[in-house]
């Protein structure tokens, strides 16, 4: 059963993290796991935005600048 579990919270996670499924059509497409699901998905979705980093523009068009004149 465990074994079980991870597959679908692997799945859940990725689609999640895709953006293809909220928390919410997850734990609808799985009520038989959903309790176990919930803390962790919800858990995913609030600190996911913390990995999503992109440097300030001026960065970018240097380290763009600098590749292209390599």
């Amino acid at each position: 059963m465990r074994r079980k579990f991870d597959e679908i919270f692997e799945e859940c996670l990725s689609a999640l993290l895709e953006g293809r499924r909220s928390v919410e059509e997850s734990l609808s497409l799985y009520p038989s796991v959903a309790a176990e699901l919930e803390p962790l998905l919800r858990t995913a979705a609030e600190i996911a935005p913390a990995f999503e980093y992109r440097p300030p523009a001026a960065v970018q068009k240097r380290a763009l600048a600098e590749k292209i004149s390599a």
